[in-house]
């Protein structure tokens, strides 16, 4: 029987928030890989200023740096916040803020850190598109390398 290896989450996205509250239901939150994937930006070397999903992407990448612990706080923070009502530039800084203050990550070293952390999220992307074909998220990743 195939085993849940990882999951590709875009912090910006319902169905993502959706699929992530399952996991979590089921007990399996802090057992399975999650995986930045941005349904914003197709390449995430590619743009002068990340736009907010992938400003959060970056801030779960630092998470992961932090520990399982902080990741799961930093997945439940930024999907407790996502929704229609993030759409202004204060909305996002404030969502952001938010998220980063309520998983404890400390947010001057993403300020110093945030190139790398942009690279890390182009690398689990460019991985997910040309070694599995995922091209959406929220995507499972299962040990047999099949994805749903």
């Amino acid at each position: 029987m195939a085993e849940l290896d990882a999951v590709y989450l875009d912090l910006h996205d319902l169905q993502s928030a959706r699929v992530w509250r399952w996991l979590t239901a089921l007990g399996m939150g802090d057992r399975v890989e999650v995986r930045p994937f941005s349904l914003e930006v197709d390449d995430p070397w590619d743009c002068d200023q990340p736009p907010f999903g992938l400003e959060m992407l970056m801030l779960l990448e630092q998470a992961r740096e932090h520990g399982p612990e902080a990741m799961v706080r930093t997945l439940d923070a930024a999907f407790e916040r996502i929704g229609p009502e993030v759409e202004s530039a204060h909305a996002e800084l404030a969502v952001w803020l938010a998220v980063g203050a309520e998983a404890g990550l400390p947010l001057l070293e993403y300020d110093r850190e945030m190139e790398r952390l942009r690279a890390e999220v182009g690398l689990w992307q460019a991985e997910a598109r040309e070694d599995h074909g995922i091209v959406r998220t929220p995507t499972l990743l299962f040990d047999t390398g099949a994805s749903v």
